[in-house]
């Protein structure tokens, strides 16, 4: 399955609508901006962040530090690529960018494992 097959036929990782609070820093700017995650998955997440949102393809660097999710800190820390962009917001749902995890520390693999044991995700397929 190719990046355009994904589009057609839907998500590959089922997603949660955790709503953590996240700093993402743009790769190559001294760029951060304070956002919320809104889903997460095995492959990615959604971004709600505020204009001027990222450009399509571009790296970012994050870090989440979840201090108690079923009393256990999860930290969260990689890099991912931006693959798609809601640029207004509607039906409920933020402006702000899809990502793709392009790197995640082994800590961080095994804390995401963790997480989504945890919060149990569904499939949401949203209108962009």
């Amino acid at each position: 399955m190719d990046a355009t097959d994904i589009g057609k036929k839907g998500r590959i990782h089922d997603r949660s609508r955790p709503a953590f609070r996240i700093n993402v820093h743009l790769t190559g700017t001294s760029d951060i901006r304070a956002g919320e995650v809104v889903n997460i998955g095995s492959g990615g997440m959604f971004l709600a962040l505020r204009f001027p949102l990222p450009a399509m393809g571009t790296e970012i660097q994050f870090k989440i530090s979840l201090n108690d999710v079923n009393n256990l800190p999860l930290d969260l820390e990689g890099r991912a690529k931006v693959r798609w962009i809601r640029t207004e917001s509607k039906d409920n749902l933020p402006t702000g960018c899809g990502v793709e995890f392009t790197f995640l520390t082994d800590d961080s693999s095994e804390n995401l494992k963790k997480l989504l044991l945890i919060i149990k995700p569904d499939t949401f397929i949203p209108n962009r």
